[in-house]
């Protein structure tokens, strides 16, 4: 028996948006749609607060945000 486990869940933390905007164009999706995610991910910033101290925002280029229609679907393990 052979098996072979792909990890794939930082992927979606660490995919850079004009990558990912060139692959979904390559998908014959265009016009309104990849408009839609271009507009989503463009001009995204995000900062630090740890312990009361705020960083500087920053610029977001890879990445998808986390819950987003973009993401993985969420696993729930019931079983645990």
């Amino acid at each position: 028996m052979d098996i072979i486990l792909l990890d794939f869940s930082k992927a979606f933390d660490k995919v850079p948006h004009q990558r990912l905007l060139l692959k979904v164009s390559h998908c014959d999706t265009a016009g309104t749609v990849l408009a839609w995610i271009q507009d989503f991910l463009h001009g995204r910033t995000q900062k630090v607060i740890l312990e009361g101290q705020s960083s500087s925002w920053v610029t977001v280029a890879s990445g998808v945000p986390q819950g987003s229609v973009l993401g993985p679907p969420v696993v729930l393990d019931l079983h645990k």
